[in-house]
């Protein structure tokens, strides 16, 4: 009998810290810190979002390794509902870091009587290409992200060769904004600044609501003073350009004053991870012709 009970303890164990467990208090820590700032009431995303599924593996509470989330939030006002999926891989390898995403949203203007759950549909997404992924069945992209290791290299030379998109643009926003809380009318000529900002949270919360029904909180600045913070839970940059806000602003519609340079420094960086990378042996070779060095050296330089 004690055997028995310890199995029992051991597998509630489990269940209570299993990566999907993670990934459901993850979503309603987002959704929850959303209905705060929108001053909401308690339980307007909280209560209306369902999994409707959710593969996870996670190397610590917080350190996600390898996810596959679908999520279906309701309207609080309407009988409409948007789905999100986001597909996840981060790991840290001896010289390098397997890294790669992608994340998708779907409007469903009105409630439907009959099983509108495809999972086959967003298998083959997952499967497919990166560029190629949530463009069939009413699904659209939103962003991908990946680390290519035929541009950045392996071994000790690899490099961070971010290969990245954002896909989602101001009419899907509007759907997204429209299918959960009704007509988005347009501002009056002659609005003024509160009215300009009240609509530029508006539209960058819709987005911040999407990525917080998988789990992930973003902080996107709406004005200046304010910062971009990604959070520490999941990687959607692979490198320090905070690129994911600075595009989801221009989606909605607006930039900071500080984006177009630090759209520059991101290319920058980019470019950087693509030069070839330095050995030691390099060094120490230069100005010796490529003659005296054997065939064992040269194939060992090479990446």
């Amino acid at each position: 009998m004690e055997d028995d009970t310890e199995e029992d303890d051991d597998e509630d164990d489990y269940d209570e810290y299993s990566g999907e467990t993670n990934v459901l208090g993850a979503i309603s820590d987002a959704l929850g810190d959303l209905e705060a700032e929108q001053a909401l009431d308690a339980g307007v995303l909280t209560s209306n979002f369902k999994i409707l599924n959710c593969d996870a593996e996670f190397e610590e509470e917080e350190e996600p390794r390898t996810v596959a989330t679908h999520t279906r939030i309701y309207s609080p006002t309407c009988p409409t509902y948007v789905d999100v999926h986001f597909q996840y891989h981060c790991r840290s390898r001896y010289n390098s870091i397997e890294w790669h995403y992608k994340l998708g949203y779907k409007v469903y203007k009105r409630a439907s009587k009959e099983n509108d759950y495809h999972p086959s549909a967003l298998a083959r997404f997952e499967r497919g290409s990166f560029d190629g992924a949530y463009s069939s069945g009413g699904w659209n992209a939103i962003a991908y992200g990946f680390y290519d290791d035929d541009l950045g290299g392996y071994g000790s030379r690899w490099k961070r060769a971010e290969q990245s998109d954002f896909k989602l643009d101001y009419e899907g926003i509007r759907d997204v904004y429209e299918a959960l809380w009704g007509p988005l009318d347009d501002l009056p000529g002659d609005a003024d600044e509160e009215q300009k900002l009240d609509r530029r949270r508006d539209l960058v919360d819709t987005v911040r609501i999407l990525l917080g029904a998988v789990g992930i909180k973003y902080s996107i600045a709406c004005e200046e003073g304010e910062s971009d913070d990604s959070g520490r839970m999941w990687t959607l940059e692979g490198l320090s350009d905070r690129w994911f806000a600075r595009e989801t602003r221009k989606a909605c519609g607006f930039q900071l004053k500080d984006d177009p340079e630090k759209a520059q420094k991101g290319r920058e960086e980019r470019a950087e991870q693509l030069r070839p990378r330095r050995s030691r042996r390099d060094d120490d070779d230069e100005g010796f012709d490529s003659e005296d060095r054997n065939s064992d050296d040269d194939e060992e330089d090479y990446w």
